[in-house]
């Protein structure tokens, strides 16, 4: 009888966890990966868009066991400042609806070679607000 008191109540308390996850995300302060992905393709999107100096953008979203929420672009261009690049593409996530978010990672290979940086939210928050203002809220 107690290990079916045991079971009943770890089966309450997961789904008392399982509906706030379903809560959130119906409040819009949660994205699924899905839903993330969807914004770093339109931020791809928009920066390949700029101007016909880029050969490949890709913007991937991935929160799993290996690679916990973080956005990483890899940007190849013929004519482009690829430090330029890097502050457009950090600004664009920032400034996202991408949640949740912890790392943004962006690599640029250009006509200078390969440049790369990753930002850690955690650690730089203060110096991208005051650079790009406050990250909207989920």
């Amino acid at each position: 009888m107690s290990r079916l008191t045991r079971g009943a109540a770890l089966a309450a308390v997961l789904l008392v966890c399982a509906c706030d996850a379903d809560s959130d995300k119906e409040q819009g302060t949660v994205r699924d990966t899905t839903q993330n992905q969807q914004i770093v393709d339109a931020i791809a999107a928009d920066i390949d868009g700029t101007d016909g100096a880029f050969t490949k953008v890709d913007g991937v979203y991935r929160d799993d066991a290996s690679t916990a929420q973080q956005v990483s672009f890899t940007i190849r261009c013929d004519s482009c400042d690829a430090g330029a690049v890097i502050d457009q593409v950090v600004e664009a996530v920032w400034a996202s609806e991408v949640d949740p978010l912890r790392v943004i990672s962006v690599s640029v290979t250009g006509p200078d070679g390969y440049q790369a940086d990753t930002v850690v939210l955690a650690d730089r928050a203060a110096e991208l607000t005051e650079r790009y203002g406050e990250r909207p809220s989920g």
